[in-house]
């Protein structure tokens, strides 16, 4: 029942004592993937944490919110933005559109490779409220001087001397806490019209088959046809969550 599924969320996140509130949303759709929760209720929050969900909760001592026609849920999960602002020519601040628009975690999809992360993490990850995580470029520089693919200006594969499965597997292992994953653009005007795409592609799958981590494939102006790419070698994904 809803009463059981409030009960729930109440002994995972409530406090021993409820009266210390600090913020009260009333009124709001609340929608709790986790529980099954979907109900008009009120959410208590208490030094930065959930106190209790529920109906006709006490007001006194609380900074009220009226969320009514809103929708109060956990923060959502971007699982592809480019967040490498002033470093990319795609890059975009993580606060402003994420953060402001109720995504508290996103990934970045390959901005930066095995040579530029840690600018990604210090300049951008660190500073944002934003949880920021990763999907490393298997381009050592990943999109450092590449935009959007499609305009015929080439881009990050166009010399597989960038491509280096050994440094790319050195980036995920020095960064654990942010790298999440792999990431490759199968497009042909960003690997020497076509040339690169499918070696590139195979260091790519190598990665992700050796550090046990996914590989999020772009694909669009492809030489390599979609079926073909999908079916190109198997890729076994980990069961281990990624955020």
């Amino acid at each position: 029942s809803e009463m059981c599924i409030r009960d729930s969320i109440n002994a995972e996140y409530g406090d021993e004592n409820p009266t210390e509130m600090a913020t009260l949303i009333t009124n709001g759709r609340v929608i709790c993937p986790g529980s099954g929760l979907d109900e008009q209720c009120d959410v208590l929050i208490q030094a930065g944490k959930i106190a209790a969900v529920g109906t006709e909760l006490p007001r006194d001592g609380c900074e009220v919110f009226d969320a009514t026609g809103l929708i109060v849920t956990p923060g959502l999960i971007d699982i592809h933005a480019h967040l490498y602002q002033h470093c990319t020519p795609l890059g975009a601040s993580a606060d402003h559109y994420c953060v402001g628009r109720g995504v508290t975690t996103a990934v970045d999809g390959g901005s930066a490779g095995a040579s530029t992360v840690k600018g990604l993490i210090e300049y951008c990850a660190k500073p944002s409220r934003t949880r920021i995580l990763a999907f490393l470029h298997v381009s050592a520089h990943g999109l450092a001087s590449a935009g959007c693919s499609g305009g015929g200006t080439g881009g990050e594969l166009d010399s597989l001397n960038q491509v280096s499965v050994e440094q790319t597997i050195a980036g995920i292992k020095d960064h654990p806490e942010h790298v999440v994953g792999v990431k490759i653009r199968l497009s042909a005007d960003v690997a020497d019209n076509g040339k690169n795409e499918v070696a590139a592609y195979e260091r790519a799958l190598q990665v992700a088959r050796e550090t046990g981590l996914p590989l999020m494939t772009h694909h669009t102006f492809s030489s390599v046809p979609l079926a073909g790419a999908v079916s190109y070698t198997h890729l076994t994904l980990p069961t281990k969550r990624i955020v």
